[in-house]
């Protein structure tokens, strides 16, 4: 089964994730939907409220793993909810990346029906003096001159597993792991190199908008925006621009609906 999952907590990364499945769903995708949090991260009245929309239901990450934590950033939950999940193909979102299309078009894909995996790139390349420290973690060396940015993911678990609970080893040792690269995205990256697993690595790699990376798919169009330096917030400002992502307004009129939901329980 097919499926997209998220993980968010706290009000920050709720409103932002609230109007990432709003627009998702708004936008015409109608697989299930999986929102990860971690316990007293989400008020009984906000789930109810997210449990609303058509097909989305919230799940505690610590009732179905013990390995779950907020230390070093928490980005290691992000593994645990891709691994936990109900769906054997699952699209990945961070809490603040926004789709510019229905995405389900992407699990069609040559490229993800003959690898299972598709990781997106970074803005940033590998460090020559990054290569001894990557290679005593990892027991590898990058394949690619290109970081990967994790803020979307896509996974045949059937397929691609072995990678899946390698990147999982790694996070369980975010002490160690994120000191060699910054945060969960590269132990994606190294998860299927060292276990020798195919992947396809999009090709174009993300553009700067306005405090947001674009990120791209198979054919060089826009598929996501992931606002890595702008976030929306309950009085409904964004911190973005309708040239970073075309559905400002839309987003807009999400959280004001929100807003009023939660003022009025």
């Amino acid at each position: 089964m097919r499926g997209v999952i998220t993980l968010a907590g706290g009000k920050k990364y709720f409103v932002n994730a609230y109007a990432s499945i709003r627009m998702t769903r708004h936008l015409g995708c109608t697989l299930p939907i999986e929102w990860f949090y971690l316990g007293d991260e989400m008020k009984p009245e906000w789930i109810k409220i997210i449990e609303e929309i058509p097909n989305v239901k919230c799940i505690d990450l610590g009732n179905v793993n013990s390995n779950n934590a907020k230390a070093n950033g928490g980005w290691q939950n992000k593994i645990n909810a891709i691994i936990n999940c109900s769906f054997d193909e699952v699209l990945f979102l961070d809490a603040d990346n926004f789709v510019w299309r229905n995405p389900e078009y992407l699990f069609d894909c040559q490229q993800y029906k003959e690898t299972g995996a598709i990781l997106w790139k970074d803005i940033s390349d590998w460090r020559k003096d990054q290569n001894e420290a990557l290679e005593k973690y990892f027991g590898c060396m990058p394949i690619t001159k290109e970081c990967c940015e994790s803020g979307q993911l896509l996974f045949n678990k059937n397929k691609c597993m072995d990678a899946l609970l390698r990147t999982e080893e790694y996070n369980k040792d975010s002490k160690n792991a994120y000191k060699i690269v910054y945060g969960d995205k590269d132990t994606f990256y190294f998860g299927f190199i060292s276990t020798n697993s195919p992947f396809h690595f999009i090709e174009k790699r993300p553009t700067c908008g306005y405090k947001c990376l674009h990120q791209y798919d198979h054919n060089g169009d826009v598929i996501f925006s992931h606002l890595t330096g702008g976030k929306w917030a309950l009085n409904g400002r964004p911190f973005i621009t309708k040239d970073s992502y075309p559905y400002v307004k839309e987003c807009g009129e999400f959280i004001k609906e929100l807003k009023d939901d939660m003022l009025n329980q």
